[in-house]
């Protein structure tokens, strides 16, 4: 019987984890990937964005076309909880059971309230890096 691998984060670390799969040939798991976006932002281009080197939507690559291409089930919404216990996944009202799961639901900029940071550009989307490259 197959593992049931439940990916939650379509970034860099889960969308990651469903390419090792595929490159290492791995036939005994069926993966799901559960993310709040439909496009995988490749964020490590954001210079090139910025000096206009290439377009944004030369960045952004479909994770609906990519499942089909990887073998793992796509599923876009939002996460209301991770029960470790009992290995499920309530998502978007509906209920998935896992045997195994990833948490890679990314992070957020902290700026532990220093002084001017209200002056700081962040760079965790492509959208932080239209904004840069527009001043």
């Amino acid at each position: 019987m197959n593992k049931r691998l439940a990916v939650i984060g379509g970034g860099y670390a889960g969308v990651e984890v469903l390419r090792q799969l595929l490159l290492r040939g791995v036939k005994s798991v069926e993966a799901s990937l559960f993310t709040n976006k439909r496009w995988f932002e490749n964020t490590i281009g954001g210079p090139e964005l910025i000096s206009g080197k290439v377009k944004v939507d030369e960045l952004k690559y479909d994770l609906k076309t990519l499942s089909s291409f990887w073998n793992f089930e796509l599923h876009v919404g939002t996460v209301g909880l991770v029960d470790l216990v009992n290995k499920f996944i309530k998502f978007d009202g509906k209920t998935f059971d896992y045997d195994i799961i990833v948490l890679a639901s990314g992070s957020q900029p902290n700026f532990y309230n220093v002084i001017g940071h209200e002056n700081v550009f962040t760079a965790y989307s492509l959208e932080d890096f239209m904004k840069i490259s527009e001043m």
